[in-house]
């Protein structure tokens, strides 16, 4: 679509007109599309000149808007980009970045039971008391067997001292804790 805007007044009002306003040529342009925009929404041409008139203080101005179609113009008025301000407003102000607390260190600990184990007990390894942001728990039991999860159990089956070593994977790395179990 094409429009064609024409503003008639007297050489009197149209200077009154320039006098009044600091920017006219922007002042114009914002009109301009405030008006089609009106006009396009559907509001009736006698509001959208009495909209004009009051925004100018003029009102011996005659506006006439005319709409001609036209195939080869793009007729879609700019938007506002989303992170720009419309026009005369200061940009937001952003809020600060906050960084997130420290967490936890990570250490891996471990509970055993029964806390005097004989040769024939199943010992269960319980890692829960490990701390930190934890996603694998592994187990070495005394060299005699392997583990994975948050708990164990074993029987070793014969007397003896046995290091287990719980070894906790995270974000933050892998960590290792270790404890001797003295079967009877």
């Amino acid at each position: 679509m094409t429009y064609t805007l024409t503003i008639e007044m007297s050489d009197e009002d149209g200077q009154r007109f320039l006098d009044a306003i600091p920017d006219p040529e922007s002042f114009v342009e914002r009109s301009i599309i405030d008006t089609i925009s009106a006009y396009e929404k559907g509001q009736q041409q006698a509001e959208a000149m009495r909209d004009i008139e009051d925004k100018h203080q003029a009102p011996k101005t005659k506006i006439k808007i005319e709409q001609k179609e036209d195939p080869h113009i793009d007729h879609t008025l700019p938007e506002h980009p989303p992170d720009e301000p419309p026009l005369g407003e200061a940009p937001p102000e952003e809020p600060p970045v906050e960084e997130p607390p420290p967490g936890e260190p990570m250490v891996a600990t471990f509970t055993y039971d029964p806390p005097a184990p004989t040769r024939s007990d199943t010992i269960t390894f319980d890692a829960s008391p490990s701390t930190g942001s934890i996603d694998t728990y592994a187990w070495d039991l005394g060299g005699e067997a392997a583990a994975e999860g948050v708990t164990a159990a074993y029987s070793f089956g014969k007397k003896g001292t046995f290091d287990v070593v719980l070894t906790i994977t995270g974000p933050d790395g892998q960590v290792t804790g270790s404890q001797q179990v003295t079967t009877t």
